[in-house]
């Protein structure tokens, strides 16, 4: 509060002298800062599964799981190794960046895949596509279920193209195993199962 003093004297009626009387102002209350307005920080969520299609090479992925962690990573293994098989099948050739992602078990089932279709003359071209069904975790292992579809893929031997349907290829369940090794992520086990 702020006081205010009067410093002149005054006179009363008689004459005489009175001693000044102090004033008050007004009081002022000082102004009080606003309170802050906490600030909202959002929170931090792990980024989505990125989508590992890869067109170049034809193979697809759709309905890509919420996961997080391992099964992420799992998941994005997976995809890589998908990737690296189709190639190996339209390309004739066991893809190197197979040994990145997948056992040496499997890395045969690929292998035998290739030099099967070397050895009937056939050439494999178009697409495919997988569509996540199921991912479920377990002791360092994580087991996905893709959807497998071959419907755009062509095989050709000599003049004649057969399409992946006209091929027996209808879509089918495949489950692979993925687990952490000391090497990374590797897909351990490929097993085509019913239909889907």
């Amino acid at each position: 509060m702020v006081l205010v003093l009067a410093t002149s004297g005054c006179t009363g009626d008689d004459g005489t002298a009175t001693a000044p009387v102090p004033t008050t102002s007004a009081s002022v209350t000082p102004s009080r800062a606003p309170s802050p307005t906490p600030t909202v920080v959002p929170t931090a969520t792990a980024p989505a599964l990125a989508d590992g299609s890869d067109p170049d090479v034809g193979m697809f992925f759709t309905a890509l799981p919420d996961v997080t962690g391992d099964e992420a990573r799992a998941a994005e293994t997976l995809m890589r190794f998908e990737v690296e098989f189709w190639r190996s099948m339209t390309t004739g050739a066991v893809s190197s960046a197979l040994d990145d992602v997948a056992s040496a078990d499997v890395v045969q089932i690929v292998r035998n895949q290739v030099e099967g279709n070397k050895d009937r003359k056939i050439t494999t071209s178009g697409s495919a596509s997988d569509a996540f069904v199921d991912v479920n975790s377990g002791t360092k292992t994580v087991v996905i279920d893709v959807c497998n579809t071959m419907d755009d893929a062509v095989f050709t031997k000599g003049t004649k193209k057969t399409t992946g349907p006209e091929a027996g290829f209808d879509p089918a369940i495949v489950r692979m195993e993925v687990g952490e090794t000391p090497k990374g992520w590797r897909v351990q086990s490929y097993t085509v199962r019913d239909a889907c």
